[in-house]
């Protein structure tokens, strides 16, 4: 299996706001979680990049991107900040 310095990523899913988004949760916070998409570095190691993670409250839509100016960009239309959800390799 992957290092310990890695964590499952998984695609889930809210019925109720019909939101797809990733979590390293594999209860989802109590959503469906629809399966395994890969793994994620859980610190900064050499070769990844930051994953950034935003809210819109107006729509609970998650934004996920590894672009600082993106996320800025969200920030200023009224989104949440949720940090960094973990790492992300540029290439395999």
């Amino acid at each position: 299996g992957p290092a310990t310095s890695h964590a499952a990523l998984y695609r889930c899913f809210d019925m109720w706001t019909l939101d797809h988004f990733v979590s390293t949760d594999p209860y989802c916070a109590t959503r469906t979680n629809e399966g395994l998409l890969g793994y994620i570095a859980t610190s900064q190691l050499s070769g990844t990049v930051p994953l950034y993670q935003t809210h819109d409250p107006q729509n609970d839509n998650r934004f996920y991107t590894i672009s600082a100016s993106e996320r800025q960009t969200v920030l200023n239309w009224g989104w949440y900040d949720e940090g960094i959800a973990g790492y992300v390799y540029l290439q395999p």
